[in-house]
């Protein structure tokens, strides 16, 4: 099993960290202040983690607390006042450089391999601050990380041990102490309030916004960056029910052309999805309800690498082709083969499809179309993907935060064309709705 160091383990971004290694059965030494930490958090992570008491000042003691021992890594994130006005106090901030220094020599006596840093992104202004005009005491906190980046460089080359200086730039989340908005609003939310343009709050939530699709209708799918930080799964969203593109000469020539035809999709060369009724043939690839209904697939497939061919039988009531040809020969006796089947499909196409396929069979009811791409959310119907079912109940409340609903083409469902989608969304709408009454 591994095993890994580290301080300031009590802390925000120390929490976390314990609790991804130990969910990785990564066995974790954490080390905090001292017994009047509240490690009550912690505790609840399970038996992979030790917890020491030690504090900064005392980090070399480390080696009196922590067996010697072939440790992974140690990872350095206590600091003092890295928050409040001890950020402008350099005499606090030196001595986090020290301690940090300190915390390379710790690393190498125990057996370390590896020890990382929690720097910040405010370093960038640190390392040119001589030629800046204006300066601010705030500045101090970021010079004093750059300064014991430089210095924790030397020391590790002297003690032969690998770092790594993380920069990290703003971090939210549940048990964050941070005062901002960002903040308060995760914070309001954990005590089951919702907030709402930093203006309303209420006590329960129904997220009706729709997705990327038809943008003109005021649904961009921004509600998705929004939800990101509540942890929701997200299935990426795609365009659907929309048209597909393919290439050819032959797309020129058959733009405008009507006709009903049964439509196969092929994913890798294996068949998954047949639909039958009236196509659109456009000079970019096809159009109409048959193809909207085979969009949803073909464009999953397609961004996910996969070949999407279509196959398009332009004479769908015709199950015996052959006996249908023969019969067709004998009755109109001396006809070519565009005279023989005109009537059944529009003269244009039958040139088209004969010019550019001379196997008749294969032209007429198995004519394969590559499809390239597809047309974008400005002119789907409706998206693909969205926040994943697993997340939410059977009244579309959200499994892991109360009172939060979700309904309608937010959700990771999309249906054929007909008036599914359309269904679906008010009758979400009204579970939904109705869970809240009964609440």
């Amino acid at each position: 099993m591994k095993k890994v160091i580290v301080t300031g383990a009590n802390g925000f971004v120390g929490y976390w960290l314990v609790r991804e290694l130990v969910n990785n059965n990564i066995q974790v030494i954490a080390v905090v202040r001292n017994e009047q930490t509240n490690v009550s958090k912690l505790k609840e992570l399970g038996n992979n983690i030790q917890i020491v008491c030690c504090e900064l000042s005392q980090i070399e003691n480390l080696t009196n607390l922590i067996a010697e021992g072939d440790y992974d890594a140690f990872y350095h994130l206590a600091w003092m006042s890295a928050g409040g006005a001890g950020r402008a106090d350099y005499s606090i901030q030196l001595m986090n450089a020290k301690y940090s220094c300190d915390a390379v020599k710790v690393a190498s006596k125990l057996g370390c391999k590896k020890i990382l840093f929690a720097g910040t992104v405010t370093e960038r202004i640190a390392e040119n601050i001589l030629n800046l005009s204006g300066k601010a005491v705030n500045n101090i906190y970021g010079i004093c990380k750059h300064s014991t980046h430089c210095l924790v460089d030397v020391e590790c080359q002297k003690y032969g041990i690998d770092y790594v200086w993380m920069q990290f730039s703003n971090l939210y989340g549940p048990y964050s102490i941070n005062g901002n908005i960002v903040g308060y609003t995760i914070k309001e939310l954990l005590n089951n309030k919702f907030i709402l343009n930093d203006k309303f709050t209420c006590d329960k939530l129904i997220i009706a916004a729709g997705s990327s699709a038809c943008p003109k209708c005021g649904t961009d799918g921004t509600i998705y960056d929004a939800l990101k930080p509540l942890g929701l799964k997200i299935k990426k969203p795609l365009p659907a029910l929309v048209q597909l593109k393919s290439e050819g000469k032959f797309l020129k020539e058959w733009a405008g052309i009507r006709c009903d035809c049964e439509l196969s999709l092929f994913e890798n060369d294996k068949l998954i999805k047949k639909s039958i009724g009236e196509v659109q043939l456009t000079d970019y690839g096809i159009s109409g309800i048959c193809t909207f209904q085979l969009s949803s697939d073909c464009i999953r497939g397609l961004d996910s690498g996969k070949k999407e061919v279509i196959k398009i039988n332009f004479l769908p009531d015709i199950k015996d082709f052959d006996t249908f040809y023969l019969n067709r020969v004998k009755l109109l006796k001396g006809r070519n083969d565009i005279e023989l089947f005109e009537g059944l499909i529009n003269y244009k196409l039958l040139y088209v499809l004969f010019k550019h396929n001379k196997n008749i069979k294969e032209a007429l009811t198995s004519f394969s179309l590559e499809i390239t791409g597809y047309n974008g959310f400005d002119k789907a119907q409706v998206a693909s993907g969205g926040i994943k079912l697993t997340e939410i109940n059977d009244n579309f409340e959200c499994k892991n935060i109360k009172d939060l609903y979700i309904i309608g083409e937010a959700l990771d469902v999309d249906g054929d064309c007909g008036g599914y989608n359309l269904a679906f969304a008010f009758l979400s709408g009204i579970i939904a709705g109705e869970s809240i009454k009964n609440d």
